[in-house]
Order: structure tokens, then sequence, then C-alpha cells
């Protein structure tokens, strides 16, 4: 238990991963997906993974919607009526080739290039996941004219302005 948790919160390093659960068999025990170095890209979503669609369906059917929980969920317990032993290598083929790429930074991004507004957000969608907080970005850095006040934006996507500065802090004082 301890020695486990204590190799995942160091940075991944080549084939680290195969240690895990999908990749393993073992359980990860108590260990939770805020337990993995945020080099194993833990937050990211599953949906972002080029997935087969029969994988796809199955994990957000059991509410396996992040990396880090697909990565500490036994690849046994995947198996079943619509996850078939190539469905679950193939997973693991995807999860494997991100986590070499992710680590040796050769992740690629594909641009869309069909209008500006698509270009730039293909372009942050590795640093932000959620298309919002893309938008959020984008219009407060001022990308189609003036920079927007945390205000006007609050006001469009009905929150309050404070709810973007307390994420701001909660992610400065978490090291991010």
């Amino acid at each position: 238990g301890r020695v486990f948790l204590q190799a995942l919160q160091k940075p991944a390093s080549p084939q680290s991963w195969k240690k895990l659960p999908l990749f393993s068999g073992q359980s990860a025990g108590s260990i939770s997906s805020a337990d993995l170095h945020e080099s194993y890209r833990a937050a990211m979503r599953v949906a972002e993974l080029d997935l087969p669609k029969r994988a796809s369906r199955k994990l957000a059917a059991r509410n396996i919607v992040s990396l880090g929980e697909l990565l500490l969920t036994p690849g046994q317990e995947l198996l079943g009526r619509s996850f078939n032993n190539g469905t679950l290598a193939k997973t693991r083929a995807v999860v494997d080739e991100f986590l070499r790429k992710s680590l040796s930074g050769e992740l690629s991004v594909d641009v869309d290039w069909h209008t500006p507004h698509d270009a730039l957000h293909s372009l942050l969608r590795p640093v932000l996941s959620d298309k919002r907080q893309r938008t959020i970005l984008l219009e407060r850095m001022g990308w189609r004219s003036e920079p927007r006040t945390l205000e006007e934006l609050a006001r469009e996507f009905g929150v309050t302005r404070e709810s973007f500065s307390v994420k701001k802090r909660t992610d400065a004082g978490e090291g991010r």
C-alpha cells in the first residue's frame, strides 16, 4: 500500500503506468485518482482519448470519466457483455500510447482551421480540457476584441465574479 502510493506520487517514468490497475489487474485499494502524480494527467477526461466507441460507452456507463479513474480500475473489472478482451487490449494500447507521448512531449495537437475560434480552442485543448474554461480564457484575453472583465464573463456564464477568483486561488495554491 504505502510503497505503491509513494511510487504513484512521483513523476511518471517510461512504462511506470504499467504498474497501475488498468494494466496490472491489481486493485488500487483506497488510492484515488487524486493520489496520482500530475504527470499521469489523471484529471484529463477519458472522452478526449481516441478510444473505441464500445469502450467509451462502457466507461461512461460505469461513471469512469477521468484518465485517473480509468488507470485505477483493474482491467479485468471492465470485462463484460460489451467490453471484451479485444476492447480491453485496444483501451490499454490507446492509454499506453497517450501516456508515452505525453511523457516524452510528443503529443501533437490537431488544429481545427475552420475558423479562428476553432483554431484557438484546439490549441488550448491540451492545456484546458473544459470548453467553457477555454472560452473564458480567450474572452478574458480579448481574442476577438477588447479583453472582457470578470464581471462581464460572470454575467454571461451565470456565475459570480468571485467564482473565477476562488478557482484561480485554489489552482495557484495547489501548485498548478
